[in-house]
């Protein structure tokens, strides 16, 4: 089936899935009551009232506003009358559609601008090849070989982001007006103008993620950290190049290249400064909001004292492994694992005894239960700590071994495909890029959720979707069957506990209660 074809098929089946959610969910539900509330008063071009409920900028509401206006003059009908219910969540089934072809064109810039073909993580042996892939006669690709093969990888992207656009925690959110959508929108979207090398386009648009949701700062820094990265990286390659023509001398050992990549980065400082500014700009800015404002939050802000809960970073890294295991589950990864360990014998024991002590000190000492979580039998994630960590408190500690598993499974494949994707020439260059990358990644998936009290899978949308963006992207395979088949069973069975299994409090009568996320 043409892949434009899929994509239409799947729009009309979320579009049949909203018509449902919407014909059996007419009234606003849990915090939807507050944020259509704020949205039909900007439908009523009232900009100063603000409910003190919500907690996040109004930036869902002005892409509503700007999206319902003109249909209104269109169709000469009154704006606060197509502000509805329904049509306020159209605006997330239009942002759903945008993630898909943001995530394709993520995919695409990440597996495709690229000199030499990457070969599948199947197909080949990071002893015999361990970047990159050259023509077996030592000489490039002919142009007719690396266009098809380019059009094939770019085939496998699109297919890659259809299946990623049903995650389940971030596609729940599709029928429903939250602002989940519209801020992994336009943090997608800072990341892909910043790949494209369009960096006022790509801070613009972190300023609005910010106006979605004030955490999404961090993905700003972390596209702006990437962008010096990518830059400093191209001019280490060539200069690498340029070296080996006068040396025809190919070996750089890993101290040198990082002494190397530091003299780079001093040379291309006006470079890196234009790069940079736009994103500083947009970070001066947050940084004065806050200063005004007081903090981060604004209106309600008792739910979201902020307190350290590191455990919630093993939350993540096990989140993650769920979701994309059947990326990790094949004999090579496993094998690969356990070779890169036993290569490294004694640094390998002493990290895994040093991280299993960090996530004795973090579970021990930094566990937090919020009552939410211990409380509001609505979201799932109550019967999972009812179940999995609450009937006993050794329960907490049985896990860390899947912590641990998940850090090291998703980090070694991370580093991988940084050396499999032949973005540069050099093993040691792309270590170090790869090193980076993932600090960047670690410290900007940290910082937002660690200070949070609350467990929420929805915290850990935009980090999960960056890492599953780096993952290595291969034709269609049982991997990525299996991960779209986990993604709609999970989508369909909690679509029927949402819609058809509704309950009611004891203490709330007459209110309807419904399981979500």
């Amino acid at each position: 089936m043409n892949s434009f074809l899929l994509f239409l098929l799947l729009v009309l089946v979320t579009f049949g899935l909203f018509l449902g959610v919407t014909s059996i969910v007419r009234l606003p539900y849990m915090d939807e009551v507050f944020h259509i509330r704020q949205a039909q008063q900007y439908c009523k071009l009232n900009f100063t009232e603000w409910d003190p409920m919500i907690t996040t900028l109004p930036g869902l509401y002005f892409i509503s506003f700007l999206l319902l206006y003109p249909l209104s003059l269109l169709t000469d009908m009154d704006l606060v009358s197509i502000c509805s219910p329904s049509m306020l969540r159209l605006t997330n089934v239009l942002l759903w559609m945008g993630n898909c072809w943001l995530m394709y064109g993520i995919l695409v810039k990440l597996n495709c601008n690229i000199p030499k073909v990457r070969p599948d993580a199947d197909e080949c042996k990071e002893q015999e090849r361990p970047y990159g892939v050259q023509n077996v006669r030592g000489g490039e690709l002919d142009v007719a070989v690396k266009r098809k093969m380019h059009s094939t990888m770019k085939e496998h992207c699109f297919i890659t982001s259809l299946v990623v656009s049903f995650f389940p925690v971030l596609y729940f959110f599709t029928f429903l007006y939250y602002t989940d959508m519209a801020s992994t929108f336009f943090v997608l979207l800072t990341y892909h103008c910043a790949l494209s090398e369009r960096y006022h386009c790509s801070a613009l648009a972190g300023f609005a993620s910010i106006l979605c949701r004030q955490t999404n700062i961090v993905w700003v820094a972390f596209t702006a950290a990437v962008a010096a990265l990518v830059n400093v990286s191209l001019a280490v390659d060539e200069a690498l190049v340029k070296m080996n023509e006068d040396k025809h001398n190919t070996q750089t050992s890993f101290a040198e290249m990082v002494h190397l990549f530091l003299v780079q980065s001093t040379r291309r400082l006006t470079t890196l400064i234009s790069i940079m500014w736009p994103y500083a700009a947009v970070m001066l800015g947050f940084l004065m909001f806050v200063y005004v404002n007081e903090g981060v939050v604004v209106g309600d802000r008792s739910s979201h004292q902020p307190a350290l809960h590191l455990p919630q970073i093993l939350y993540f890294y096990a989140f993650s492994m769920i979701w994309s295991f059947s990326h990790f589950a094949s004999l090579s990864t496993i094998r690969m694992a356990l070779a890169s360990v036993s290569r490294r014998a004694v640094i390998s024991i002493v990290i895994l005894i040093v991280l299993i002590s960090l996530c004795f000190v973090a579970i021990k000492n930094f566990t937090i239960v919020h009552p939410y979580l211990r409380d509001d039998n609505r979201h799932l994630t109550f019967y999972v700590w009812r179940k999995l960590f609450a009937r006993h408190p050794v329960l907490r500690y049985v896990w860390i071994p899947v912590y641990i598993s998940s850090i090291v499974l998703i980090h070694g494949k991370l580093t991988y495909n940084f050396i499999m994707s032949g973005m540069t020439a050099n093993p040691h260059l792309s270590h170090l890029v790869s090193l980076v990358w993932q600090v960047f990644f670690v410290l900007c998936t940290a910082l937002p959720i660690v200070v949070q009290q609350l467990v929420e899978p929805r915290y850990f949308i935009v980090p999960y979707l960056m890492l599953r963006l780096h993952l290595p992207v291969q034709r269609p395979s049982i991997a990525l069957s299996l991960e779209f088949l986990l993604y709609v069973m999970i989508d369909i069975s909690l679509l029927i506990l949402f819609l058809f299994m509704p309950f009611e409090w004891q203490h709330e009568p007459g209110v309807t209660q419904r399981f979500m996320w």
